[in-house]
């Protein structure tokens, strides 16, 4: 599971640079975050961070059928959604600015509390 949410982060970067091509498909395998099969099935995919995050979420439901332990697979799917979700934002915020005038108003909203 961790190998894919490490996946699911250098995928994300990666696609800062436009779309994955056999390079960085390459560069993934090298580093032993994904394998040729993997790289095949997301290959074909329009999102593949999203099809990874549903296989290691996946390995949590499985896991919750053999340790019964349901507070700790609710925690980890959490986590898992939330670092999905940041790499995300964290894109779309470095390919989309914010206007100076709305950082502004942040900024003095923040001090007023």
């Amino acid at each position: 599971m961790l190998r894919y949410v490490n996946a699911i982060m250098h995928i994300y970067y990666l696609m800062l640079s436009g779309p994955l091509d056999e390079e960085k498909w390459q560069l993934l395998m090298n580093r032993g975050l994904l394998t040729s099969e993997e790289v095949g099935k997301l290959a074909l995919q329009g999102s593949p961070a999203v099809v990874l995050y549903s296989w290691a979420n996946q390995i949590i439901v499985n896991c919750n059928f053999e340790n019964q332990n349901l507070h700790a697979n609710i925690a980890m799917e959490d986590q898992l959604g939330g670092t999905r979700g940041l790499a995300a934002k964290q894109i779309a915020y470095t390919r989309t600015k914010y206007p100076r005038s709305i950082t502004m108003l942040y900024c003095f909203w923040s001090m007023l509390f």
